[in-house]
């Protein structure tokens, strides 16, 4: 036969009768391909192949940040919120950030572009009357974020949930399905991590009972239905408050690192691997032959490192120092540990990644004058390279030591923080651009 413009040759039927021209159509079954999703993709944006084979959405050109930049800030104007325990978690589907304190949530609807300052809150949603220790995270695969907290008027029992985002603009909060409780006994030192390969939450917390740092995997089903594995110790147990983890994607690995009470509150880690909904952690090796409180971490995808930063106290230093891990299957090699420029003291500290830029963004606030200092710093393997830094005094961030919190606004390159504002008396939200 005679071909046509975008034909090609095929055997033909039963391979019989030599070869003839035929429609090319792709893939072969149809005109639609699935593919997973490389990270979260929002409705109508467009999208490329990785080499992996997966569809990832293609993020904004955006030059990364080499000189110092001040913050946008935007009070929450919620006066009636004391300095507890914080959680914020960008919703990279909807590009709203969720940020939750003692009893309520909010969404914020902050304004992407370079510098700006536009800022809008939604209702309060009191997710519970005396909802502690909130933690927050995002789930790509479900494009929902989840709510853990210490229910304080139920014996202090472990809660998590699904949130839903609605309404005008996106800024009105709900959960609808309730509350399921992971812990039944006094808990506190609630994180939420996503495990992108397992596709799962993992709960991770402390049984204030036994003083265990322990963690619990949930699985999302449809409507937010959740359903849980085992409670499993990681065999460290310490004080409320000094434990941290994040999930190390290039080596499929939990990473939690901790202030072990069983060795003089020096630092140590421990690897988790997740099986279904079943986790099991290797035994706890060192971190630092230091003592440490205030820990935070956080993964670099760019350099598929994990970072961790924390006080040392140990002998007297006091300053805030981090270090960048290679995770193994079953270890962590640890990098040099480096202190923050200007060696500060710190109580609360913050550690966020920029996924955009690659950016690690670090603050805290040094007791001494309760004044936000931060830097940001490129990566490249396990060394840092210092870009900007700055005092904050000048912006009005009489900070609470007390507490902080960041996350990053991965479409657009920007780094939220979360803190309780002394001069405001209330808890005010700060944005600093990671590009220029």
């Amino acid at each position: 036969n005679t071909p046509t413009n975008g034909q090609f040759l095929s055997a033909q039927s039963g391979n019989t009768g030599g070869l003839t021209w035929a429609d090319l159509t792709i893939p072969p079954s149809g005109n639609t391909v699935e593919l997973q999703a490389d990270g979260a993709i929002a409705a109508g944006k467009p999208v490329i192949i990785t080499s992996a084979g997966k569809a990832a959405q293609i993020a904004p050109s955006i030059v990364a940040r080499t000189t110092t930049a001040n913050s946008s800030i935007a009070h929450t104007d919620k006066p009636d919120r004391n300095a507890g325990q914080y959680a914020l978690a960008y919703d990279t589907t909807k590009d709203r950030v969720v940020l939750a304190t003692e009893d309520k949530i909010n969404i914020a609807n902050i304004s992407t572009g370079l510098g700006t300052t536009s800022f809008t809150l939604g209702s309060d949603y009191q997710y519970d009357s005396q909802g502690k220790q909130p933690a927050l995270v995002f789930d790509p695969d479900t494009e929902d974020t989840y709510l853990a907290f210490r229910d304080q008027s139920s014996s202090n029992y472990g809660k998590i949930g699904g949130l839903v985002i609605s309404g005008t603009d996106n800024t009105t909060v709900s959960c609808p399905t309730g509350y399921y409780t992971f812990h039944s006994g006094s808990t506190d030192t609630i994180e939420l991590v996503y495990d992108t390969s397992a596709n799962k939450i993992i709960i991770v917390y402390r049984d204030s009972t036994t003083k265990y740092y322990t963690a619990r995997v949930a699985e999302v089903g449809s409507n937010q239905a959740l359903t849980f594995g085992s409670e499993v110790s990681t065999g460290v147990y310490g004080d409320e408050g000094k434990m941290s983890a994040a999930y190390d994607a290039s080596a499929n690995r939990l990473v939690m690192c901790m202030a072990d009470d069983d060795d003089n509150n020096k630092g140590k880690y421990v690897v988790g691997t997740v099986s279904g909904t079943s986790i099991s952690f290797t035994s706890k090796a060192s971190l630092i032959d230091s003592e440490i409180h205030y820990l935070n971490m956080d993964y670099h995808a760019g350099e598929q490192k994990t970072i961790v930063s924390f006080r040392d106290v140990g002998g007297g230093y006091n300053k805030l120092r981090s270090t960048v891990g290679t995770v193994g299957s079953s270890s962590v090699t640890w990098g040099s540990t480096v202190d923050f420029p200007g060696g500060y003291g710190t109580g609360a500290n913050t550690t966020c990644v920029d996924p955009l830029t690659n950016l690690v963004f670090r603050g805290l606030v040094f007791p001494n004058d309760q004044e936000f200092y931060y830097a940001y710093a490129s990566l490249s393997g396990t060394t840092f390279s210092t870009l900007g830094t700055n005092n904050q005094s000048s912006h009005d961030h009489s900070l609470s030591w007390e507490n902080m919190t960041s996350t990053a606004m991965g479409n657009h390159g920007r780094i939220v923080v979360l803190a309780y504002n002394e001069s405001a008396t209330r808890p005010g939200l700060y944005v600093y651009d990671m590009g220029q």
